[in-house]
């Protein structure tokens, strides 16, 4: 180490702080110790700016929902309302970049843009395009499908029509998991 930090005297000391980690065992017992503790361990400042602290963001629907078309909003909180109708104990639960909705497991993912909404079904295309007559259905490539965990498919709604059959493959969903 003494002769890296020589060399890169100017980033080295920036980009790179030591720490020492000792290992004891005693009779199957391990213990670690670290100096300096993990909380007092100050962070680099790169390109002479400070590092962003993160703080705890809370995920909602209204973060979801700021400046998409009130069709959208309609189109969510319909489909909402009647599944919530077969099993109340279903989870809305917001995320980042989507809105699941759990039972047991994620059921489903909606991916809420300006004019339009994404719903991923766990349900494999060809059983999904069997129930969903009047909306796009789009195939997703093995990579994405393994990201979603599961045989999926997107289900591509922009207007409030026939939601009666996105609610119909939900709600099957729903009694199948």
């Amino acid at each position: 180490m003494p002769e890296i930090t020589e060399t890169y005297t100017d980033t080295w000391g920036k980009m790179v702080k030591h720490m020492l980690i000792k290992k004891f065992a005693n009779n199957g017992e391990i213990i670690y110790t670290m100096h300096p503790d993990f909380e007092n361990i100050e962070f680099a400042e790169l390109e002479n700016e400070p590092l962003e602290e993160t703080e705890d963001i809370s995920y909602n629907e209204e973060l979801h929902f700021e400046g998409v078309t009130d069709i959208i909003k309609k189109i969510y909180n319909d489909i909402k309302s009647d599944l919530l109708k077969v099993n109340s104990n279903l989870i809305f639960n917001p995320q980042k970049f989507y809105i699941s909705i759990r039972k047991d497991k994620n059921i489903a993912f909606f991916l809420i843009r300006r004019k339009k909404i994404k719903l991923v079904v766990m349900n494999s295309e060809e059983e999904t395009r069997k129930i969903i007559n009047h909306h796009l259905v789009k195939s997703l490539t093995p990579g994405v499908q393994k990201f979603w965990n599961g045989p999926s498919c997107a289900i591509m709604l922009e207007n409030a029509d026939n939601l009666n059959e996105v609610t119909s493959l939900l709600t099957m969903l729903i009694t199948k998991f």
